[in-house]
């Protein structure tokens, strides 16, 4: 089970994500601290953020995983 967040795209200029291992960068989105907040207190372990979970580095895979959103929201919990 798991949420999916359903946000508006910020500026394409929006500066690169690095990641730490497995770990979510410090700044993140006040939207998507406050989604992590909500699946916490409705006991949901996983968060599904197209920023973080689809590959942003290779245009062609990115295009594929887009064009797919739509299962990953029919089959979530819940979006947000």
């Amino acid at each position: 089970e798991y949420a999916a967040l359903s946000y508006v795209w910020g500026a394409a200029t929006e500066t690169p994500i690095i990641f730490s291992g497995s770990r979510l960068p410090a700044d993140i989105p006040l939207v998507v601290a406050d989604a992590i907040s909500v699946c916490l207190q409705l006991g949901l372990q996983y968060l599904w953020v197209d920023r973080y979970c689809i590959l942003q580095d290779d245009a062609e895979t990115k295009d594929a995983q887009i064009r797919n959103m739509n299962l990953i929201y029919k089959q979530a919990e819940l979006t947000i």
